[in-house]
């Protein structure tokens, strides 16, 4: 299995340490899901950290997973 995932932080940083979100995708769908509320969560300071589930996206899944089932 082979998981793909992306993270953004924002540009302008105040403080070392951030909250960050962790986003997960909805069923037949991919990380690029949350690409319309970066800005907002961006421009809150908070960083995004989004992966393709086993089998969605870019992410392969070389056994058992939902994308395989019938």
């Amino acid at each position: 299995m082979n998981l793909q995932c992306s993270h953004w932080e924002p540009v302008e940083r105040t403080v070392e340490r951030i909250p960050v979100v962790i986003y997960m995708h909805g069923n037949a769908s991919a990380r690029v899901e949350v690409l319309p509320q970066l800005t907002v969560l961006l421009s809150l300071g908070v960083a995004v950290f989004a992966f393709d589930f086993a089998g969605s996206g870019k992410s392969v899944c070389n056994g058992p997973c939902a994308a395989n089932w019938p």
